[in-house]
């Protein structure tokens, strides 16, 4: 085969093999580690013992310990779900698909200083005051985690019972199990 022929078709396979190649952008945030995040969950919808669609939105910070960006990072984090899908839910059980999500290393949420990680968190299913969860990074990377009702007890059940939940404090505790890129 001659050069020509052979020059006619490496370009045309070249970008074949660039196209199917999933690259990560070099401005992805990158993390690997672990965090512990306080906060709370609001509810545009009272949350009550029936099964019905609901939305939310949670607000959390906290810590996070590990690698970010190539580089140790043991310090404050804060974190933001949109919960705004319309899945079943109630103070007894619920599931959730995939939400965006958004970690902030350092600082509060929109300081101009801090690391931001954009993420998905799906919630697999909620048994009663124990939610397990994944997450992913919006471009590559895997976690697991657990969310638990904080405060919950008697007088929250019977809230559940009347006029429902509108907000619920959660603890968070959650790890990479491979690299993020967000």
């Amino acid at each position: 085969m001659s050069r020509r022929k052979i020059g006619r078709w490496a370009l045309p396979l070249l970008l074949v093999a660039a196209a199917c190649v999933q690259a990560t952008p070099a401005s992805a945030t990158t993390f690997s580690g672990s965090c512990h995040l306080t906060g709370h969950i609001d509810y545009e919808q009272p949350l009550t013992l029936i099964l019905s669609p609901k939305d939310f939105q949670s607000y959390l910070s906290g810590t996070c310990t590990g690698t970010l960006d190539g580089k140790a990072y043991d310090g404050p984090a804060s974190s933001y779900t949109d919960g705004r899908m319309g899945q079943p839910a109630s103070c007894l059980a619920g599931e959730g698909r995939e939400m965006l999500s958004v970690l902030q290393f350092g600082g509060s949420p929109g300081d101009v200083d801090a690391v931001r990680l954009d993420n998905y968190t799906t919630l697999d299913v909620n048994v009663l005051n124990v939610a397990p969860f994944a997450w992913r990074g919006a471009y590559n990377g895997q976690g697991v985690g657990q969310a638990s009702v904080a405060n919950g007890g008697q007088e929250q059940f019977q809230q559940c019972a009347g006029p429902g939940l509108s907000r619920i404090d959660i603890d968070v505790q959650e790890s990479t199990v491979t690299p993020m890129y967000g």
